[in-house]
């Protein structure tokens, strides 16, 4: 009996729920199985951390979440945050005052919102036409844009503007002024630095230097504007400087250039061209000292040679 006993035991269909047996080995398999729901439920619980994460990181870029109240809120990061519906509105307002101004007639620009300062023969109307401000909005003017234009007038040597808003624009002057006169048979003109001819446009001075060129022959070649050649105006302006007793006054022709009278003696001077005005000086010098010792003067000095004058 206790074999049969001992058999029964080892038997597992004899085994019943309420029988004193104080354990049971479990096989590996079926601890395995019930580990699995645990390890599932880690896996979903690391799974909705993520989502979790993720979710947060989104709302820097405006993602609606639910409030705890049920009631949809806009988070902080949102891209309608407040900060940026005062911007939209700004925006807006910008882009309405823009309008605005683009319509509203005080904001354009006519001759009497213009003042032209410093003048003293040039005619305001006519810098005004030359501005072409008439009927720009102030927005679309430059003072950049206006002085280029006031400058392209002959007369106008310089130029400074403001703008004042809505539509005040004040422009002063620097007129054109000569430094020599080119009297011609025809007319006598302005010459700016640089033998630029202009006819004259206002009072003359008479005491400015002048270059009496009968026939014009001395115009720069190769200009589409009238102008004198740069280094005639210059040679002359040097030797007017030089020699007050000129009055101011040299001739020129095309034959033997610039030239003059000796002053104090019945004697032409041929100056030439304008080049080499410091030797033409020295020769001028030496020709003046020579003819305290001549006993016959002659007529004319030639002093266009570089190495010494000539007399005849």
């Amino acid at each position: 009996m206790a074999l049969g006993a001992r058999d029964q035991s080892k038997n597992p269909k004899t085994r019943q729920s309420g029988s004193a047996v104080h354990s049971v080995s479990i096989p590996r398999t079926a601890a395995t199985a019930r580990n699995r729901p645990a390890a599932g439920r880690r896996r979903t619980v690391k799974r909705g951390m993520r989502r979790f994460e993720s979710a947060i990181a989104r709302l820097e870029i405006g993602e609606r979440l639910p409030s705890a109240a049920g009631i949809t809120r806009v988070a902080l990061g949102s891209g309608w945050h407040s900060s940026k519906v005062v911007s939209a509105l700004l925006v807006v307002a910008v882009f309405a005052a823009l309008a605005l101004i683009h319509v509203d007639d005080d904001w354009f620009v006519y001759a009497e919102d213009v003042q032209f300062r410093n003048l003293t023969y040039l005619d305001a109307a006519e810098l005004y036409r030359q501005s072409e401000v008439e009927g720009w909005n102030t927005l679309w003017l430059t003072t950049g844009q206006i002085r280029d234009r006031v400058l392209d007038h002959p007369y106008v040597a310089d130029a400074s503007v403001s703008i004042r808003l809505p539509a005040q624009v004040t422009v002063d002057i620097i007129e054109t002024y000569p430094i020599a006169l080119w009297v011609t048979k025809d007319e006598t003109m302005w010459l700016s630095a640089g033998g630029a001819a202009l006819p004259a446009a206002g009072p003359t001075d008479p005491a400015l230097p002048q270059i009496i060129d009968i026939l014009g022959e001395a115009q720069a070649v190769g200009l589409e504007t009238r102008a004198m050649d740069a280094d005639v105006l210059d040679s002359a302006l040097a030797l007017m400087a030089q020699m007050p007793a000129l009055n101011n006054k040299v001739r020129y022709n095309r034959g033997v250039g610039l030239n003059f009278p000796m002053p104090g003696h019945d004697i032409w001077v041929y100056w030439g061209d304008g080049k080499n005005t410091e030797n033409k000086m020295e020769n001028l010098a030496a020709a003046r000292l020579a003819l305290a010792t001549l006993e016959e003067l002659p007529q004319i000095v030639d002093v266009r040679y570089v190495h010494r004058p000539y007399f005849r």
